[in-house]
């Protein structure tokens, strides 16, 4: 769909990418890294706009894969 929007052949696209197999080309840039939170959200934050979320926290993280070694 993105080839023909822009009239672009498929072919000429693949030969023009095996022009660059054998150069070093640099990416300038920024690096994003996600963190994933997950729990129960009960409440927003009053100092700001975000959820205060409930997670197991200490003993709560290892309890569990201790528990089920039994």
């Amino acid at each position: 769909m993105v080839l023909s929007r822009f009239n672009c052949d498929s072919r000429l696209l693949a030969a023009a990418v095996r022009e660059f197999s054998d150069k070093q080309i640099p990416v300038i840039g920024d690096l994003m890294l996600d963190r994933y939170v997950w729990g129960t959200v009960n409440r927003i934050s009053p100092e700001a706009p975000v959820p205060v979320v409930e997670v197991p926290g200490g003993a709560g993280v290892s309890a569990p894969p201790g528990a089920r070694k039994r």
